[in-house]
C-alpha cells in the first residue's frame, strides 16, 4: 500500500490568530508577519508499488 501526502498553502484571510484557540485576545504581529493555512491531504492506495 502507498501513502500519498499532498498539501496545499493559502494566505490566511483573518491574518490574526483566532481568540477560540488561544483563549485570550491575540499578541500583535508586526507587518512582516505572514499567515498561512496548509492543509494536507494523505492518500492511500492500495496495491504494491514499484
Amino acid at each position: 500500500m502507498a501513502v500519498i501526502p499532498t498539501s496545499t498553502v493559502c494566505r490566511d484571510p483573518s491574518k490574526t490568530p483566532s481568540h477560540k484557540y488561544l483563549g485570550e485576545d491575540p499578541p500583535t504581529e508586526g507587518s512582516d508577519v505572514e499567515r498561512v493555512i496548509v492543509r494536507l491531504r494523505v492518500e492511500k492506495i492500495a496495491g504494491t508499488v514499484k
